[in-house]
């Protein structure tokens, strides 16, 4: 393969990486523990939270960029709400102590306020 077909390949991966689906609600089932889920709810926040920082910061008139990181948070943002809503149904729809995190803010407006 030449390098500019790999280039090519890699950028259309890219790029099209936040549209495909999203692993994190089985791997959110698979896990037993509290602690287990939160150390997974809290990175899957903190990863939103930079993820919608960026896009927040990168100026409209980066066309191409700016929508790339809108994307990505979005994807990053659906990956956290999926997993919150299994760790919901696996403990009887009580929320765990990490919702509560700051980086987890951003839950509430999916899965109702509760603070």
């Amino acid at each position: 393969m030449g390098v500019r077909v790999v280039m090519t390949i890699g950028l259309v991966a890219l790029l099209a990486a936040p549209a495909l689906a999203s692993e994190a609600g089985q791997w959110a089932d698979r896990l037993e523990t509290e602690d287990e889920q939160c150390e997974m709810l809290l990175q899957l926040c903190h990863q939103a939270t930079d993820a919608l920082d960026r896009a927040d910061l990168t100026p409209p008139s980066r066309d191409v960029l700016a929508t790339k990181q809108g994307l990505k948070a979005d994807l990053r943002v659906r990956d956290a709400v999926t997993a919150a809503r299994v760790f919901m149904r696996k403990n009887g729809g009580h929320r765990l102590h990490c919702f509560d995190d700051p980086d987890c803010e951003f839950l509430d407006a999916y899965l109702g306020a509760r603070r």
